[in-house]
């Protein structure tokens, strides 16, 4: 049977959707490593960060087609996620998983092109995440450091473009942070009106209570904050702008959290933390004033 131009569109649009593109921008998670230590500004190490970013692009958006095709009928029930292109019909089971494979075929011939090197964060990065659809998900606490531990990766991703170490330091404030935004992501799938069904759409939260994901937001900030100022102490060369790197991007990584924990609790966001990061004003001034502190020569 012949698809008409305007169903073609649609499964064209429908297709893009599935993909999550603004979801992508997780992946710049890739260049923090060389833009904190000054490596990105070289024309050979930005191309090998950007190529980074786009394998974890590629591998990423097919492992949002997965998540969709698996949770299809858990969508189905959701009043947000039914709009899902697979748990609404638009894309079939068939042509999401054809997506899928293509993109992970995609992947798997760009990294032939550069260093294998960067093929080990990519794959244990497809194979978490794989896991993480299937099984982890389903499961309190392991849900959310599987996610944060995606942010891992792909800032060792970025480290390994420019063959540079990954400081333990770096890791556990990329774990740490990463782990607060998925908490508050899930402190508002608990908080919502709708919080049955969101328990049939995420087993894992009732391994959750408003005082075990407090607690633990509180930890991974007092966490993030001591491994992030650990992280430029052993990284920052004792110059003069040293005091600017150290003491100003510190005191603005402090306000930064402070306000995404009043957005959570007090503004009760939280839903979709890129959204949150992207859309609320004080937190894009307070993350631009912080790159500034490490451009300002």
């Amino acid at each position: 049977m012949r698809i008409s131009k305007p169903e073609q569109r649609n499964l064209w649009s429908s297709l893009i959707t599935l993909l999550r593109p603004t979801q992508w921008i997780k992946n710049l998670v890739v260049f923090v490593l060389p833009f904190l230590t000054g490596a990105l500004w070289t024309f050979p190490n930005f191309i090998a960060a950007a190529f980074g970013a786009l394998l974890f692009t590629l591998v990423a958006a097919a492992t949002y087609v997965i998540n969709d095709v698996l949770d299809r009928e858990r969508d189905s029930v959701d009043a947000v996620k039914c709009h899902r292109p697979v748990a609404s019909g638009a894309v079939s089971v068939k042509q999401a998983i054809a997506l899928a494979a293509f993109l992970y075929l995609l992947a798997g011939a760009a990294i032939v092109i550069r260093p294998l090197d960067l093929a080990i964060p990519v794959a244990l990065y497809a194979t978490l995440t794989f896991s993480y659809n299937t099984v982890l998900k389903h499961v309190a606490l392991l849900d959310i450091i599987v996610l944060a531990a995606g942010f891992v990766l792909r800032a060792a991703c970025g480290a390994l473009a420019v063959g540079m170490g990954m400081s333990p330091w770096a890791t556990v404030c990329i774990l740490s942070v990463s782990m607060l935004l998925a908490l508050g992501k899930r402190r508002h799938e608990m908080m919502g009106e709708n919080s049955a069904v969101a328990v049939r759409h995420r087993p894992s939260l009732v391994g959750y209570s408003d005082q075990l994901i407090a607690a633990l937001i509180s930890m991974s900030g007092a966490i993030t904050l001591v491994s992030y100022v650990a992280f430029l102490r052993d990284t920052v060369p004792n110059e003069t702008k040293g005091w600017l790197i150290i003491g100003a991007s510190s005191i603005l990584a402090m306000f930064g959290l402070a306000r995404y924990l009043q957005a959570v609790f007090v503004g009760g966001k939280g839903a979709d933390p890129t959204r949150l990061l992207v859309g609320d004003r004080t937190l894009r001034s307070v993350i631009i004033l912080w790159a500034l502190c490490f451009l300002i020569p």
